[in-house]
């Protein structure tokens, strides 16, 4: 498989991905399959769309994400300008995690009540 961004800049396609006929063949070969939720891949915008693709392939190793810089994430990840403010990526990259909270992607930690990083207190 190969990817890339959209060819035509006004595409609202997040990424172009390519498989190669090898691959079928191969996973014919040893009865394997490939499984991907396109259903909620589409429903998504953008940004989203790449944090999903990032953490589904992350997920499928790890049981929890690891730790991120969030301007690198923001910016080379889910493709937001590198003139935005850090203040503003921030913003935009808890958009993009409040989607996928609310669709069942992910979920928090059992100690954090939101994605801004807010601690529950015990017994609330």
């Amino acid at each position: 498989m190969s990817y890339d961004l959209p060819i035509d800049p006004d595409s609202s396609r997040a990424w172009r991905i390519v498989w190669n006929p090898l691959f079928f063949e191969y996973c014919k070969a040893v009865a394997g399959k490939l499984t991907f939720d396109l259903p909620t891949y589409r429903g998504l915008d953008c940004a989203s769309r790449r944090l999903f693709l990032l953490l589904s392939k992350m997920f499928y190793r790890l049981d929890r994400s690891p730790r991120f810089d969030v301007w690198h994430l923001a910016v080379h990840v889910l493709g937001f300008s590198p003139t935005v403010k850090m203040h503003d990526l921030k913003i935009k990259l808890v958009r993009c995690i409040d989607r996928l909270l609310a669709i069942g992607v992910i979920k928090l930690p059992a100690t954090i009540s939101s994605p801004q990083g807010n601690r529950s207190r015990p017994g609330k």
